[in-house]
């Protein structure tokens, strides 16, 4: 495996290129740190006219090196590859400029095909080479590391920063002396100050960098090749990404074996004596207040409760929770099994008087949240805005670089040190002139706030690598930004003041009314003082404010907000289908009330929700636990799934190739996604395993465990894998290792997906020649997985789709009806037309093109169906980074230029012999 580049891409293949060392590397029984200069590697090229020594300044990106040029060295012109001041010479790595070696470098063989007798590959050390279109860069780089005098290392401050220069340095055999930029926020105070302040490089995070590229490239490669090998196709897995993957259909299974039960419940309404009207629900008897209070006339008032802190995301669930347990075991005490036992109870109480037999008041505080890590971003972003998590990193990414609002993103600490803290005024103090009411909430804490945050904020001995996110004492104006930036920015900004704002209070009040012998229960919660609700007000009232605004619907199913509402409505706690309670203030304790109506309600339990993003991150985090508590997460952290920085693109690239689909803002695993699970071995699908393993990387990242024995475990573990899959028996994969999207409705054969369609695998002569094929561009709108399968499966869809345009470009909505013989769709309008806009298609159906995999015919296919759209025919979606390429060559990664991994044709083997890896 090969190690995350700088926009938080994590086990990406390397890609078949240019050897440019043999330098050694970390080996799995020996040193994590290679001798240098043991390669020599391409001839350094002339980096800069100038032959004078240098103090070379090295950054990931160009743009990075640009501003800290503009600030530290102004005047530097910029050179080939690099760029030139009176001080220092700024160049960059693109990323990773060096990758390690391919399997196929140290056991020859494997370039013809994978031979299990090969495995596993375990190299006493490890080489590198030249990134596939990166040789001229690292040419420059190394020409100008020859006459480099001194070298500051400006890379990303964290694991991955560290090893992009270790490579470098290796296949250049540079030894001339190294400081280290270590910046947490990119302001031109903070550069200046971090210029100032170099520090010595960190072994113990290099060490710690190299033992993960290399137990990454041990597991993933001989996992990927020996499945593959095996089981015929490419089946790519991994150390992360597998038991990622497992969480996903482990849930989708939970889902498939729950069984709906019917259940029943009673919702009343009351009038008290003094004319107070209120809702209750009905419950069994047991206890009439679980909180004691004024069950024996005693007074009502009860001492104020703290909470620990906000419950802003349900617990994930499993599907005992909330749900009607295990088969209905254990049942609720305010459900009821049948509709006559519920009728019953309506006709005992209705029109009868009853009395309220126990009244609760308390007054609650709930505490302000913590500051953001980059985790707890990617969730609120996904849970507020359906963002992915992928998006949000890119977001945040241009935040800290370009805009310099926030602190460095990629960080994994909620806390800030007491220096740091030092800073809050001025940070204030940039935010006064932001909109209502942010901007008044900055002015009224002023240069200090009102009650200084505790340990939850700042404490120094939980400040990481970097500190938790804030927002910069750098002015911005949120109205110029893109959407996406404009929404981190604004959650960043909403945390950190809410941390700083007070606790929120409110009075809750419980009563239990009795009639007839059956009891009621009735909640209100009332917010008292607003605290740091002020600056993050609950999700619903959010959604509410929005909805007036016409800017946002309720939430999406598979979002946080969503499940909050939804573990609510299935049962349990106090549940948002109770009808609202009203005005509990006046009742009293023995006071009189009349069932004034009661009615008897039909209900069903629901299975546990998928995955959404945020909750997946979560478990993620926790190592697949379900863990609600943040104090427990927290202490769960150094044993989580990759680590905040690598998380994003981890789903990202389940998604890539095709083992995840997005279902809305939830996400589910295809078949070629539970079939890789289902064949991985379980050391290699135990997220418990690979948690453990990322504790004790960190504690090499700490300096506190060499990187030898924990080396030695991974290839003890991969020869393991190895061994488990050569015992297996052979599964029977799709054509092509492709996943199968339904069944051809014209010969029988499989349908699966192609860059521009689905077609049937059978097109090419010797497989019959069937050229049956659904094309993805319809109307502007490209078709997903989901959808065509559906469309096979149903031979139309259940509801309307949106995002499909009309000649005119106008945008409209309908469902899909699919002609199974022909692949036309045609679309479906209701009876009165809603949705269709002037210039609509109408129900004309979209032309059929060639099959799949053969050039389009003139005036068919996509392009003729999308004419008039704008829309590029056989476009792919953005999310993925990736451009539908034209007939015959593959889609290139827009990000990489580089053709996305995917599964060989029959009888081929994979470019380079690199296999893929999740």
């Amino acid at each position: 495996m090969v190690p995350d580049d700088p926009a938080g891409r994590t086990d990406t293949p390397p890609r078949p290129a240019r050897r440019t060392s043999a330098a050694a590397g970390t080996s799995p029984a020996a040193r994590a740190r290679p001798e240098r200069g043991a390669g020599t590697g391409p001839r350094p090229g002339p980096a800069a006219p100038d032959p004078a020594p240098v103090r070379l300044v090295l950054t990931e990106k160009p743009s990075v090196a640009r501003d800290l040029a503009g600030i530290v060295d102004p005047g530097a012109r910029p050179g080939r590859g690099h760029i030139q001041g009176r001080t220092y010479t700024f160049t960059w790595a693109l990323g990773h400029l060096v990758e390690l070696e391919g399997p196929e470098h140290y056991a020859p063989a494997l370039a013809g095909r994978w031979d299990p007798a090969l495995l596993p590959v375990v190299p006493p050390r490890f080489d590198l080479r030249a990134r596939e279109g990166r040789e001229e860069q690292l040419d420059v780089v190394r020409g100008l590391l020859g006459r480099a005098a001194e070298v500051i290392v400006a890379t990303d401050a964290g694991r991955e920063g560290e090893l992009i220069w270790a490579y470098i340095r290796d296949v250049s055999a540079y030894d001339g002396p190294v400081r280290r930029l270590w910046l947490s926020e990119n302001t031109p105070a903070a550069v200046r100050a971090a210029f100032a302040a170099l520090r010595e490089p960190p072994a113990a995070l290099e060490a710690a960098a190299r033992a993960r590229a290399a137990a990454d490239w041990v597991v993933g490669m001989n996992a990927t090749m020996a499945l593959s090998a095996r089981h015929g196709g490419l089946w790519s897995a991994g150390r992360v990404q597998t038991p990622t993957l497992a969480l996903i259909c482990a849930r989708e299974a939970e889902i498939r074996a729950f069984r709906s039960e019917d259940y029943h419940v009673v919702l009343a309404e009351f009038e008290a004596d003094g004319g107070d009207r209120y809702a209750g629900r009905w419950f069994r008897d047991a206890p009439r207040s679980t909180k004691g209070a004024g069950l024996d006339g005693s007074p009502v008032d009860a001492p104020p409760r703290e909470a620990a802190g906000p419950d802003d995301e349900p617990a994930p669930r499993g599907p005992a929770d909330d749900q009607g347990g295990a088969a209905g075991r254990d049942r609720p005490a305010d459900r009821l099994a049948t509709l006559a036992e519920a009728e019953a109870v309506v006709r005992r109480v209705m029109g009868r008087p009853g009395r309220i037999v126990a009244l609760d008041r308390r007054r609650a505080s709930e505490g302000p949240p913590r500051l953001f890590h980059l985790t707890d971003l990617q969730r609120a972003a996904n849970a507020r805005f359906g963002m992915t998590a992928a998006a949000t990193l890119r977001a945040a990414q241009e935040l800290y670089e370009r805009h310099r609002a926030i602190t460095y993103p990629r960080t994994d600490s909620r806390h800030v040190s007491r220096e740091v803290f030092g800073t809050f005024p001025a940070r204030l103090r940039a935010l006064r002139g932001l909109p209502a009411p942010l901007g008044g909430l900055a002015e009224r804490l002023g240069g200090a706030p009102p009650n200084p945050p505790g340990p939850r904020v700042v404490d120094d001995a939980k400040v990481t690598d970097h500190h938790a996110l804030l927002p910069t004492a750098h002015a911005l104006d949120p109205a110029g930004l893109p959407p996406d930036e404009a929404r981190v920015y604004e959650l960043v900004v909403r945390r950190f003041l809410a941390a700083l704002l007070p606790p929120a209070v409110y009075d809750e009040t419980e009563a239990v009314t009795e009639v007839a012998g059956e009891t009621f229960r009735s909640r209100n919660r009332v917010l008292v003082e607003a605290g740091w609700r002020e600056a993050e007000p609950p999700a619903g009232e959010q959604r509410k404010r929005k909805r007036k605004g016409g800017e946002e619907e309720a939430p999406a199913e598979g979002t946080e907000d969503a499940e909050t509402d939804r573990g609510a409505r299935a049962g349990g706690g106090a549940a948002s289908d109770e009808p609202d309670a009203g005005d509990l203030s006046r009742l009293r304790h023995g006071e009189a009330a009349l069932c004034r109506s009661a009615r008897a309600e039909a209900r069903q339990t629901r299975p546990p929700a998928r995955y959404s993003e945020a909750t997946l991150l979560r478990t993620m985090e926790t190592a697949g636990r379900l863990v609600a508590d943040d104090e427990v997460a927290e202490a769960m952290m150094q044993r989580g799934l990759g680590t905040p920085a690598t998380r994003a693109q981890v789903i990202e690239t389940l998604i890539q190739r095709g083992y995840v689909e997005r279902a809305r803002r939830s996400l589910a695993p295809t078949p070629r996604g539970e079939q890789l699970v289902a064949l991985a071995p379980p050391e290699l699908r135990e997220a418990a395993t690979t948690g453990e393993w990322e504790a004790r990387l960190r504690r090499i990242e700490a300096g506190g465990e060499p990187s030898d024995g924990f080396l030695g475990d991974v290839a003890d573990l991969t020869r393991r894998i190895v061994a488990d899959v050569a015992r297996q028996s052979r599964a029977a994969p799709t054509p092509s290792g492709k996943e199968a999207i339904g069944v051809c409705p014209r010969c029988g054969g499989t349908v699966v997906e192609t860059p521009k369609g689905f077609g049937c695998a059978r097109w090419r002569s010797e497989h019959g020649g069937c050229r049956w094929v659904l094309w993805k561009a319809v109307a502007g709108k490209t078709l997903s997985a989901g959808q065509a399968r559906e469309l096979l499966a149903r031979g139309e869809t259940a509801k309307a789709l949106r995002g499909f345009r009309s000649r005119a470009g106008q945008p409209f909505e309908a469902r899909l009806r699919l002609d199974r013989e022909t692949g036309r769709v045609t679309f479906l309008f209701d009876a009165s037309g809603a949705g269709a806009p002037a210039g609509a298609p109408g129900t004309k159906a979209i032309p059929p093109g060639p099959a799949a995999g053969s050039p389009p015919r003139s005036g068919t296919g996509p392009r003729a169906a999308a004419r008039g759209t704008g829309t590029r025919p056989g476009a792919r979606p953005g999310a993925g980074g990736e451009r539908a390429a034209g007939p015959g060559r593959p889609a290139v990664s827009a990000r990489t230029g580089a053709a996305p991994a995917g599964p060989p044709a029959p009888g081929t083997r994979a470019r380079g012999s690199q296999p893929q890896r999740p």
